[in-house]
């Protein structure tokens, strides 16, 4: 089954604005990246509206120690919170392994230098059922990196895709490196941006 797909990007105080926008793709697939610069995104896919959104407010921050620290609250309307927990697996390549990666301003609690590292994805799949007309996504900011390659940018990659019937199915993955030694031979064995088994999404419906 094809659907229209539109897609809109705005800042975080910008989420309301009117979705009347023209369409990007004709697909049962649409796909992007949330990240600092583009913190909120709004999909609509066939009849249904789907909001992403990269928020340290709206979600449960990943460097807390109880993993959630002040429950997201719905919307007028919504249903939820609902809460989907990445499954975090080790990348295999050499180019995954041992990683040399440098780490500057002091981030991360972090001091600034060249560490080695192995790289990780955390993933998983929230469905949307069809009784509801829109939905949103909240992720924690930071919970991971937008690319396995890299430090620079943090991030978290979607793809929204059609199924049987009315199936509606959001897949989101990031990236994040698992530091074992710095260049004196110390071992440190720590996540960053934060650990992926703490990363919690919210997820609403309407």
């Amino acid at each position: 089954m094809t659907f229209a797909a539109l897609f809109h990007s705005c800042g975080s105080d910008e989420v309301e604005q009117d979705l009347n926008v023209h369409p990007t793709t004709t697909a049962s697939s649409v796909a992007g990246t949330l990240t600092t610069e583009s913190s909120v995104q709004v999909v609509k896919i066939g009849n249904r509206t789907i909001t992403l959104v990269l928020d340290g407010n709206e979600a449960p921050p990943a460097n807390h120690t109880r993993g959630i620290y002040v429950p997201p609250t719905p919307k007028p309307g919504e249903v939820g919170p609902f809460y989907s927990t990445g499954k975090t697996s080790r990348m295999s390549g050499k180019e995954f392994s041992n990683r040399k990666i440098f780490v500057g301003n002091n981030v991360w609690g972090l001091v600034p230098g060249t560490y080695f590292a192995n790289v990780y994805i955390t993933s998983n799949t929230i469905e949307i059922p069809e009784e509801y007309s829109s939905a949103r996504i909240a992720f924690p900011n930071p919970a991971g990196f937008r690319d396995p390659s890299t430090t620079s940018t943090t991030g978290v990659v979607w793809a929204l895709e059609t199924g049987e019937g009315d199936k509606l199915t959001c897949s989101w993955r990031f990236y994040s490196f698992r530091i074992t030694y710095n260049l004196l031979g110390q071992y440190l064995n720590r996540h960053i941006p934060v650990d992926p088994s703490k990363v919690q999404v919210p997820y609403f419906f309407k």
